[in-house]
């Protein structure tokens, strides 16, 4: 494991500047593609925080990056078979590393051979360098930006899809009743209908809703329309009692804001000690079988 390549984020901004060299070196892992994108998004401002390469790269960019390059990438990013954009306001895991809590848009890619991911890494790197940006992927920003800090537990995904059909989600964390029915009634207003993937089958308080097309435009269309329609309407609150927190991810964040500091760094290491044993629990038990 090298110094700043390991299983937690690191925010490159949090990087000495004499160090940013050996960073991007130890995260492109000998390829030329990644390295020369991650120089790209450094040189204009888009601050990387996570990033996988090999077989489904992805890249997660911060939420104090220059949003125009970043909607360069995301423009090209949707027209990219196997491609998906993954828009995350809420806080996420706890034990991601120090700015586990802080929103980030996600770029990855479904390839499983380095020629097609470099491929696409210097197209990526090419449009950035060139700020070849139309603003069509603008409305994934302002979605981002609206719902930074509002506690919705709500996570945007867009796919374009290998058969090059393309398909627009909102899926929720766990959240209540109360919080379901609002949100099923306004994200239903603009054509969505519900949708099941594996989460939800696994927990029946997580949601999903989609929108398909088999055109790249009409989707991004009809994008445009839900975003305007669902910033303008949507007034739910942020949670405002832990009764009213469902999933641990958004449990940490809020006690996060409400304990100080050693309380919060106390319960973290213990839920953490809670985890680790149910997993040793759990692995003994298989071992037996």
């Amino acid at each position: 494991m090298s110094k700043y390549n390991h299983q937690q984020s690191i925010p490159i901004e949090s990087i000495p500047k004499d160090e940013i060299a050996r960073a991007i070196k130890e995260w492109a892992e000998g390829d030329e593609a990644v390295e020369r994108l991650l120089w790209a998004c450094y040189n204009n401002n888009v601050k990387t925080n996570g990033s996988h390469v090999g077989a489904r790269p992805y890249i997660t960019f911060a939420d104090n990056s220059d949003f125009d390059a970043i909607s360069t990438l995301l423009e090209t990013t949707m027209k990219i078979k196997g491609s998906q954009i993954l828009i995350t306001a809420n806080a996420g895991n706890p034990f991601g590393g120090k700015d586990w809590y802080k929103p980030n848009i996600g770029i990855g890619f479904n390839v499983e051979y380095q020629d097609e991911a470099d491929e696409i890494f210097n197209k990526l790197s090419n449009n950035l360098e060139n700020k070849n940006n139309t603003g069509v992927a603008n409305k994934f920003i302002d979605l981002y930006n609206f719902f930074n800090g509002k506690g919705s537990n709500l996570v945007f995904r867009f796919r374009h899809r290998d058969d090059d059909s393309c398909v627009f989600y909102v899926e929720s964390g766990p959240i209540d009743d109360k919080r379901f029915k609002y949100y099923d009634q306004l994200i239903k207003e603009n054509s969505f209908e519900t949708s099941n993937s594996e989460m939800t089958v696994y927990d029946s308080r997580r949601h999903e809703w989609k929108i398909e097309s088999n055109n790249l435009d009409d989707i991004i269309t009809k994008i445009n329309i839900f975003v305007d329609n669902f910033t303008s309407k949507f007034s739910y609150p942020a949670p405002s009692s832990e009764d009213e927190v469902l999933g641990f991810n958004e449990l940490a964040d809020f006690k996060r804001k409400t304990l100080s500091k050693e309380e919060f760094d106390l319960w973290l290491m213990k839920k953490e000690k809670e985890i680790m044993n149910r997993y040793n629990e759990r692995k003994e038990k298989e071992s037996q079988k």
